[in-house]
């Protein structure tokens, strides 16, 4: 997959934290419990964290503002309970279909 060069950074960073599955392990465990129906994970890069609680959600919304990361997702995952969505979060939030989240996760993000 190339790599744009605007992105470089945010890509090598992204494949540095796939070297810490047991620490993402360890931060989704600390509100797994409280992960149900609809999922909206903010910011959610690569989607490590996804897998872990991917069978107690009804779904899940992945958004990231890289189309290449959401592709890996959607690569990784084929799943149609998977839905990558591209948006900027410091935009407005018009990117989610209409209805309710149940549960909003948004781990190692800074906006």
């Amino acid at each position: 997959m190339g790599i744009s060069s605007n992105n470089r950074t945010y890509h090598i960073a992204q494949n540095s934290m796939e070297l810490l599955p047991a620490y993402y392990k360890w931060v989704y465990s600390k509100f797994i419990k409280h992960i149900q129906g609809a999922t909206v994970e903010l910011g959610c890069g690569a989607g490590l964290g996804i897998g872990t609680y991917l069978n107690q959600a009804s779904c899940v919304y992945a958004v990231d503002h890289n189309e290449e990361l959401l592709k890996r997702i959607k690569d990784t995952y084929g799943s149609s309970k998977v839905i990558p969505l591209k948006a900027d979060l410091i935009a407005e939030w018009d990117f989610l279909p209409e209805g309710q989240a149940d549960t909003v996760i948004m781990v190692d993000v800074v906006e």
